[in-house]
């Protein structure tokens, strides 16, 4: 067997060690960002989401962020964080329920409504929010 054949496994095994060591830390800090969050320490929860940078951590990270910054009443780069999330997961209608709520408080009434409405499509049985009116 040429070196090059030997090579090629140990290569591969090596990297794939490497993506799942990248990936670990991304969850921990997921992990680390919803501790925060519950803890009601909003800003340090949002920076830890915004650490996380690879697939498949990224939505929850993303709704994290959304969900802390709202919290610390920063409304739109909360929005700006649940676009995010709701690109990478759009049939969460929990995610966009709470992006509904979060652009309605921002006075974006008919994204809120258009947010709404989609979470209406993937949950018809939910109550609506306050600050939503049935039509």
């Amino acid at each position: 067997m040429s070196a090059a054949r030997r090579f090629l496994p140990a290569a591969l095994c090596l990297a794939l060690a490497g993506w799942l060591l990248l990936a670990h830390s991304d969850s921990e800090r997921v992990r680390r960002a919803a501790q925060l969050g519950a803890a009601g320490r909003y800003r340090a929860a949002a920076a830890e989401a915004g650490r996380v940078t690879r697939r498949p951590a990224t939505a929850a990270a993303e709704l994290l962020r959304g969900r802390a910054l709202a919290g610390a009443h920063a409304f739109a780069s909360s929005a700006a964080a649940y676009a995010r999330a709701a690109h990478l997961e759009p049939r969460d209608w929990e995610l966009r329920r709470e992006y509904a709520r979060v652009l309605l408080a921002l006075g974006r009434r008919p994204q809120a409504r258009a947010q709404m409405a989609a979470s209406l499509a993937l949950n018809p049985r939910q109550s609506l929010p306050a600050g939503f009116v049935a039509r």
